[in-house]
């Protein structure tokens, strides 16, 4: 049976950013990554139910004790659009960006190799986006396939077929600096410190996750972040 996973990860020689596991069980999707240590998950499930959540350990350990702090593990919670017969239906993408400079390579040895997407020019990020569809992309054109290229394709039970495709994406001038979240969308920001020292692969880098569509979110992987220039 063909290997029904994936590890993807920014870089051109070697992995600039945090590596990115998919996995499938079934016909619920899983990505994980290694830059919030294992802790949170991003599931799609068969059901049409997105969401990105804590695990439960760290959930009870850490943040139910916090007074303010969130009432469950989930972060945020969709539901992407009904698989189409024909076309595709986008459920979540992962923006990657960096402040200035991509971070250092970490020192950490993969135990399987990511497969790397390029690295962005200055005042672009790259877009990786993940769509739900009947049909195999590699045997049928969409339209979006005339703006991204197609990275994978993973199999599930039911047989839908979730694509991933990447592209360099033009970053807006002030997209580092501190704004207000658009009325009718929901941001969480999860933070966290990749070392101080120059040397090291990051000053600090954060995650936002951002529902800026009705059935779909967008999680900001932020790298090379100034203290000040923390919240967008």
């Amino acid at each position: 049976m063909a290997d029904n996973s994936l590890r993807f990860a920014i870089g051109d020689d070697e992995p600039l950013s945090e590596i990115w596991t998919v996995t499938v069980n079934r016909s619920d999707v899983y990505l994980s990554s290694s830059g919030f240590n294992s802790v949170m998950k991003l599931s799609l499930h068969q059901s049409g139910v997105c969401q990105m959540a804590t695990s439960q350990q760290l959930y009870e350990e850490r943040l139910s004790v916090l007074e303010g702090g969130p009432d469950s593990r989930t972060v945020l919670r969709w539901k992407r659009c009904i698989t189409p017969d024909t076309g595709g239906a986008l459920a979540a993408r992962i923006i990657f960006a960096a402040c200035g400079r991509w971070p250092n390579p970490s020192t950490a040895k993969a135990s399987k190799p990511p497969l790397l997407l390029p690295c962005p020019p200055e005042g672009y990020g790259v877009e990786l986006t993940i769509f739900y569809s009947k049909e195999d992309p590699r045997q049928h054109t969409h339209d979006i396939q005339q703006e991204m290229n197609f990275i994978s394709v993973l199999k599930l039970a039911n047989d839908d077929c979730v694509s991933f495709f990447g592209r360099f994406l033009e970053l807006p001038g002030d997209f580092f600096s501190f704004r207000r979240v658009p009325k009718g969308q929901t941001l969480a920001t999860v933070g966290f410190d990749q070392g101080g020292g120059e040397t090291e692969w990051g000053d600090l880098s954060s995650y936002e996750i951002l529902q800026d569509f009705e059935n779909a979110a967008t999680i900001y992987s932020l790298h090379n972040m100034q203290l000040k220039r923390m919240a967008r």
